[in-house]
């Protein structure tokens, strides 16, 4: 469990710290250990913050990454998710590395060599690291989350425009289609050209309250109901 008041440092110099977040428990697991090129060791590690039972708002929020990942960023969903990050906000968040350890920084793509990790990497981690963490949400909380969503920029823009394409199940209810906005230009990651977005289960718009930004809405089917209505209460 971490306690009330933990403040996550900044990852690099220049970058904000993210805090103080609420108490919740976090869970860290590693899937798919194996050796590849020259006897490397890979796998794909994850992190999943659960708000307290009491505090969670019934929905989970998958985090992009960003440049070439590499690292398990801390799970709080601090980005383009309003004024406060997500896991303050009451949803369960899940981050992941995606399947390798970055060795010379940010923008290390040297893992590409081993064409698993490089598919883990394209495609495969996000989808099974979303399966994985919903059903930890629902044993955990004896329920399945209600609402899921997926929020990134660059990397993790490109992750969600995957994830909607080829394992859009993830992040919707069955008969539901998934709703993708794009947030900006393009992936970072040049091997993989695809435009950064953000993936929504049921919304065309970002979990945000009232110092955040909107995103215009696209050309979609929408589902019923008004679920922008119901993340405006939150």
């Amino acid at each position: 469990m971490v306690p009330a008041g933990f403040t996550d440092p900044a990852p690099y110099p220049g970058a904000p710290s993210i805090g103080p977040l609420p108490a919740h428990c976090r869970v860290d697991g590693v899937i798919n250990r194996r050796k590849g090129i020259d006897g490397e060791e890979f796998c794909i590690s994850f992190a999943l913050a659960l708000p307290d039972k009491a505090a969670w708002n019934g929905d989970f929020m998958m985090q992009g990454g960003g440049g070439g990942n590499g690292y398990v960023a801390y799970p709080a969903g601090a980005s383009y998710a309003g004024d406060k990050p997500a896991l303050s906000r009451g949803f369960a968040v899940d981050s992941t590395d995606t399947g390798h350890k970055a060795k010379t920084g940010a923008f290390d793509f040297s893992f590409m060599r081993d064409q698993q990790a490089y598919l883990n990497f394209a495609f495969l981690a996000n989808a099974e690291v979303a399966g994985i963490a919903k059903q930890i949400i629902a044993r955990y909380y004896a329920k399945p989350a209600g609402y899921s969503y997926f929020v990134g920029c660059s990397t993790g823009g490109r992750e969600g425009m995957i994830l909607s394409q080829r394992s859009h199940s993830q992040l919707r209810l069955p008969g539901q289609p998934p709703h993708v906005v794009e947030r900006c230009g393009s992936s970072s990651a040049s091997q993989l050209p695809i435009f950064s977005c953000a993936l929504h289960q049921h919304s065309p718009t970002v979990p945000h309250d009232s110092a955040s930004w909107t995103l215009p809405q696209l050309p979609c089917t929408q589902p019923t109901g008004d679920p922008y209505a119901r993340l405006q209460k939150q």
